[in-house]
């Protein structure tokens, strides 16, 4: 199936219908590529996060599959940061292919912060981005350097910038 803006939009509205206020119980990477967080919402689902270039998707499953014994460093930060927080939010930028998963989350002090999860669904360009309440880069699934590109940076402290999109039809006038 092609993810564009307007599947992406449904998909929205079905984890905003699904997965808000739920807890996330675990998160795990079964591939470099895939993210699955277990979510608490009434019952129990697997958010599925697929960064490859050929099948970007979000969705939802009851379908587990195995994780390798020792989890890259984007699953550890995630762990660290996320496990045991809440989904306050989940929104689509743009009408585009980007979606961002709000959360609240304890410090080490046990004051709530806000952090977020954005995913970027673009062939080849898809990534996870994991950001704090000011958009600074926490850690990203892929590094994307000046090397790699000169017209944006994604990397850890760097402020997270949204790439170049096109107009979102929904406010475009039509005269």
């Amino acid at each position: 199936m092609i993810y564009d803006g307007i599947v992406t939009y449904a998909v929205i509205k079905e984890l905003n219908n699904k997965i808000i206020s739920g807890r996330i119980e675990k998160i795990s990477m079964p591939t470099n590529l895939e993210i699955d967080i277990y979510i608490y919402a009434g019952q129990k689902y697997i958010l599925k996060i697929d960064c490859n270039p050929s099948s970007a998707k979000i969705y939802i499953s009851n379908n587990k599959k195995n994780a390798p014994l020792v989890p890259p460093t984007f699953c550890m930060v995630l762990r660290k940061h996320l496990e045991g927080s809440k989904i306050t939010a989940i929104s689509q930028y743009n009408l585009d292919r980007i979606i961002q998963i709000e959360f609240e989350t304890l410090s080490e002090m046990n004051d709530i912060e806000k952090k977020s999860l954005i995913i970027e669904l673009m062939g080849k360009h898809s990534n996870c981005i994991f950001v704090d309440k000011d958009n600074i880069i926490i850690d990203s699934l892929k590094h994307i350097t000046p090397s790699i590109s000169s017209v944006r940076n994604v990397l850890p402290n760097l402020p997270y910038i949204y790439p170049v999109t096109k107009n979102n039809i929904l406010q475009t006038n039509i005269d």
